[in-house]
């Protein structure tokens, strides 16, 4: 009679639904990170701004390939393939690199160089009273944005000619001008009372820090994913080598058989004999149980408790022989 056996191993991968859940985290993230970049290069293109295709291909190449790797992490956790965890490991391991050592290069640059430059972007077009009018618009937008006016003095910038977007509606923000307060200028306009350089200098500085602490943040956490997927690569394969070890020859082949049929055979059916060294015998309803229960929950992980598994099912199997002389060839 050709021996065939149904193997129960109890699921040791204690951070696969963790692992999964990070990384469904992670995808929606990184969906939504494309979406945004979609849309913000689809309105600089109808605007006819232009940006660097580099910077933008960029963008594009880390966000779809972050939302790929973990499609395959979760797809190598479900499936129990390693090699997509190893691939995972490696991709996630450049990337957390690149991202960490990227920002940490560029971070004097972006906090110090393209601050100076965006203030003396502002700075070049003082006079703001003068004759030449430069093009203002990112100054009017700054005003309306931030409510204020003028980039050093206030209002005094502008002189008599105050625009628009300096016109105040909030009492706790504005300032009465008078008579004597700017030639030429309206009586008991109100006006925003702080200037625009200070406000936007530490609002483009914040700014900046933000984009640098969700880089940081990002390869933190990519970090996280690497050594959640290293952990879960050990884990799989320890369980891969227990089902090896049980369908080698070292080990009785046919001595397991599935836990759910066990106890539907023990309690509701004709109770079927289990083999042991070429021998059928046949349990009680009460030995089912504790058949079942040791091929499940016993603990798996050293060849020390395998032996007692072995041995605690040797001696079950001698018990029933002996004392209930079911022996069944």
């Amino acid at each position: 009679m050709q021996k065939s056996s149904v193997v129960v191993v109890a699921d040791k991968t204690s951070l696969k639904r963790p692992f999964i859940f990070a990384n469904a985290v992670h995808m929606a993230l990184c969906f939504f990170m494309l979406r945004m970049t979609v849309i913000w290069h689809r309105d600089l293109i109808q605007t006819g701004k232009m940006v660097p295709s580099i910077s933008v291909a960029m963008m594009y190449v880390i966000e779809a390939g972050c939302l790929l790797l973990s499609v395959l992490g979760v797809f190598g956790a479900c499936k129990g393939k390693r090699w997509c965890l190893i691939l995972y490991a490696a991709g996630m391991a450049a990337a957390s690199q690149t991202i960490i050592i990227r920002t940490a290069l560029s971070y004097q640059d972006v906090y110090e160089k393209r601050v100076v430059r965006e203030e003396s972007k502002l700075l070049s077009m003082m006079p703001l009273s003068g004759p030449i009018k430069a093009n203002r618009t990112l100054l009017h937008n700054i005003q309306e944005e931030f409510e204020c006016c003028g980039l050093i003095e206030g209002y005094k910038d502008w002189g008599a000619s105050i625009p628009a977007s300096c016109n105040c509606h909030y009492p706790g923000k504005c300032i009465r001008l008078r008579g004597s307060a700017t030639i030429g200028a309206p009586k008991n306009q109100y006006v925003y009372r702080e200037p625009c350089l200070p406000i936007y200098v530490s609002e483009l500085k914040l700014a900046f820090s933000l984009v640098m602490a969700i880089q940081f943040g990002s390869g933190i956490f990519w970090i996280i994913l690497l050594f959640m997927s290293i952990k879960l690569m050990g884990q799989i394969k320890k369980k891969q080598e227990f089902i090896a070890f049980l369908q080698s020859n070292r080990y009785v082949p046919d001595i397991y058989q599935s836990y759910n049929s066990a106890l539907t055979q023990a309690g509701f059916g004709e109770r079927e004999p289990i083999q042991y060294g070429g021998d059928a015998v046949t349990l009680s309803n009460a030995q089912w149980r504790v058949y079942g229960f040791l091929s499940v929950r016993m603990p798996v992980t050293n060849v020390a408790l395998k032996i007692i598994l072995k041995q605690v099912i040797r001696l079950m199997a001698f018990h029933v022989r002996q004392h209930t002389g079911t022996v069944i060839s």
